[in-house]
């Protein structure tokens, strides 16, 4: 073995002696986490997902995680399935209705409605985002609303709106409300903001 072993000891004349690096000593010890820095938690299984949006059933305020709000999405397109096969199979839907266009449906989709609206505007706070923007797809498909019926109404006095134009105005509306539906829907799979923003704190800390 050579003079000085594995552990940073030497020898000199029989004595042992450790070696010393001024470097080595002024450098800190490594730390398992940064000051201040808390792992994230890990994510909602479904069924507290499921309960946790239902205690939340009218609570607008707050935060929502990625797993309780896709868990919830998850869970309520199943629900709606299995009610539309339910339908279908006891011959419950009219004659002109398509799936899922029966009354159980109907009431079904009323249960959900408030708290898939709550939850997804607790998601959107989640990325420091007003719950608000949910409205933004629907604005243009009233200004579209409103400008053929404006048309409308000053044709009657004139001459009639170009179809051509009305169909024009129409897709126009229909393409912006898909485009500001598609950018909600990124807005909910990103991550959460960390630590605390203007709707709360982070409910990745939270359930720490």
């Amino acid at each position: 073995m050579s003079d000085q072993d594995r552990t940073g000891r030497g020898r000199i004349g029989g004595t042992a002696w450790r070696s010393s690096n001024p470097m080595r000593s002024a450098l800190p010890e490594a730390q398992p986490e940064y000051a201040g820095h808390r792992p994230s938690a890990p994510g909602m299984g479904p069924v507290q997902s499921i309960r946790s949006v239902i205690s939340k059933y009218i609570r607008f305020s707050g935060r929502a995680r990625r797993s309780e709000y896709w868990w919830w999405v998850l869970a309520t397109t199943i629900l709606a399935a299995l009610v539309g096969m339910i339908e279908a199979g006891l011959g419950m839907l009219p004659a002109d209705a398509s799936f899922g266009e029966g009354p159980l449906s109907a009431v079904a989709g009323l249960v959900v409605l408030l708290p898939s609206l709550t939850v997804t505007v607790r998601r959107l706070h989640d990325t420091d985002r007003s719950g608000w923007w949910l409205l933004a797809p629907l604005i243009p498909v009233v200004a579209v609303i409103l400008l053929v019926q404006v048309a409308a109404i000053s044709g009657a006095a004139s001459a009639p709106p170009s179809l051509t134009l009305v169909v024009a105005i129409l897709y126009a509306g229909i393409a912006l409300s898909l485009i500001l539906s598609l950018i909600i829907l990124i807005w909910t799979v990103r991550k959460s903001q960390p630590g605390t923003n203007r709707f709360g704190p982070s409910p990745l800390e939270q359930d720490q």
